[in-house]
């Protein structure tokens, strides 16, 4: 085979692999699955709730990210329990609880002093556990309030002054 056809078919071959599909790759969103594993769990208990996402859309016009109309800090999981009561699930990934930020430990704080049942968590057994001791609980909002995580604050570490 001539040099010129050996470059030919090189010049082809590289056309063809760069114009072949892509695969594109998807995150893995365990806090999704988490929520799908949760929606089971409270209608399996007689729960009406529905998932709220919060995701602001990128506008070509504005070249900006607009927020959605949901309030900022709004939980993962809204509904109400099978006696009426108000029901908010906040939604982490396994051992992330202490990424709850302030926005949202001011919303599930807000929904328990109105007496609804506000929690955040990393499983589906750890909501069973929060939802069978708040059944049982004299004080529930004392209960709530105790279990709620510490909401973390990215700019604390730069208000206490330079390292050095």
């Amino acid at each position: 085979m001539s040099e010129f056809k050996k470059r030919v078919q090189a010049a082809v071959e590289k056309h063809a692999t760069k114009n072949l599909p892509k695969v594109k790759r998807k995150n893995n969103n365990p806090e999704e699955q988490l929520v799908e594993l949760i929606m089971e769990y409270l209608r399996s208990v007689g729960c009406s709730a529905h998932v709220f996402e919060s995701k602001s859309t990128f506008s070509p016009i504005t070249q900006r990210y607009i927020a959605q109309s949901i309030v900022p800090g709004h939980c993962d999981v809204a509904g109400c329990l099978p006696n009426g009561l108000a029901l908010y699930i906040e939604v982490k990934t396994k051992g992330k609880l202490k990424t709850l930020r302030p926005k949202q430990h001011e919303f599930l704080v807000d929904k328990i002093s109105h007496n609804a049942f506000a929690v955040c968590v990393d499983s589906v057994d750890m909501l069973k556990e929060y939802l069978e001791a708040f059944k049982i609980s004299e004080n529930r909002k004392k209960y709530l309030l105790s279990i709620l995580p510490v909401p973390y604050d990215k700019n604390k570490d730069q208000e206490e002054g330079p390292l050095f």
